[in-house]
């Protein structure tokens, strides 16, 4: 969208707009909108047929368990993992004769684990109360109440884009494509992000200086997988790589605390499949922290409570402060 800032935030950050916003720039907008459809019609056109097996008439991708440097699962041949949300991609995948799909995650996983592990007490006490976190920073970044579906709610999106992207090293030039405006206006939102979240500033610096000092990071306990970064005598002297090693410092123990916990996830899942009769369930397919299945009909709402309580049975010995929250629809596609 090309929308004026102002349908972001208020009128004293609606200053200094991308000169991309004239109208004289609409060919860079339709030239993105080409490159978005050409990337689409490519990975999901005619030669997504070829992965199809011509005895089971079905597609089976290739998981890999330490894929990400982080230790996320990865997907390939094809990456089921890269299919976009929504009806008109994901409705094309359907599950057998007599089963239904039950499509079960994790609801703002990163971001609890931010809030366990920063311990800061608005947001802790924001998702033991249940409440939209980003509208609980909104309101005290703008000192608006803001609300997700009602009062002020054009001011959410500035504050989720800061909560998902602070994590993963985002800086003030990309915070500032994003809400389009200037470099300067998105450093003095971010200066009063930390402002207000100072222990959520403190875990994530933390994380990046203990990076770029031991030259590994590690997830959170109880799991306190390494990472090992090894161009870490190179940070010395080369700035560009010691801005990397940090930036992977302060997101590896987040997206990384997600790994370990999906991991867990899964053999729970699993152990579970095991343990029933045969064909009743299967596991078909996991995109990060949420999982599809295929569920016999009969048996489908039982099996999606189960699923709902593996998922957040698996949180019990990652997050203590902080309650992990599972979803589940059950369809007769995958829904998302």
């Amino acid at each position: 969208s090309m929308a004026s800032l102002e349908n972001y935030v208020s009128e004293d950050y609606a200053t200094g707009m991308y000169e991309a916003l004239k109208p004289e720039y609409k060919f860079a907008e339709l030239l993105l909108n080409f490159r978005v459809y050409s990337k689409a019609v490519g990975q999901y056109g005619t030669d997504f047929f070829k992965h199809i097996h011509p005895k089971t008439g079905r597609i089976h991708p290739s998981f890999n368990p330490l894929g990400p440097d982080t230790g996320r699962v990865s997907c390939s041949k094809p990456n089921l993992q890269n299919i976009k949300s929504g009806a008109d991609y994901r409705s094309a995948f359907v599950p057998r004769p007599g089963y239904k799909m039950v499509t079960c995650d994790y609801s703002g996983c990163e971001l609890r684990i931010i809030a366990e592990f920063s311990k800061d007490p608005i947001w802790i006490k924001a998702f033991n109360n249940n409440e939209d976190v980003h509208s609980t920073v909104a309101s005290m970044l703008f000192d608006k109440t803001v609300t997700k579906s009602n009062e002020n709610k054009h001011l959410r999106g500035p504050a989720k884009n800061l909560n998902f992207g602070l994590a993963y090293g985002m800086g003030p030039s990309k915070l500032a494509r994003e809400l389009r405006t200037t470099p300067e206006e998105a450093k003095k939102l971010m200066q009063k992000y930390f402002t207000v979240f100072p222990a959520i500033k403190g875990f994530l610096e933390g994380n990046g200086k203990r990076a770029v000092t031991l030259g590994h990071i590690t997830t959170p306990p109880p799991y306190n997988r390494i990472r090992w970064f090894t161009k870490f005598e190179k940070a010395k002297d080369d700035g560009a790589i010691k801005g990397s090693i940090e930036r992977a410092g302060k997101n590896t123990p987040i997206q990384g605390a997600n790994g370990d916990l999906v991991k867990m996830a899964t053999v729970l899942v699993r152990r579970h499949i095991q343990n029933l009769p045969e064909g009743e369930m299967y596991l078909v397919n996991q995109v990060h922290d949420e999982f599809v299945f295929e569920v016999r009909d009969d048996v489908a709402e039982q099996r999606k409570e189960d699923i709902i309580f593996l998922m957040e049975s698996a949180a019990s010995d990652l997050l203590h402060e902080v309650p992990m929250i599972a979803e589940a629809t059950l369809a007769d596609c995958w829904q998302k």
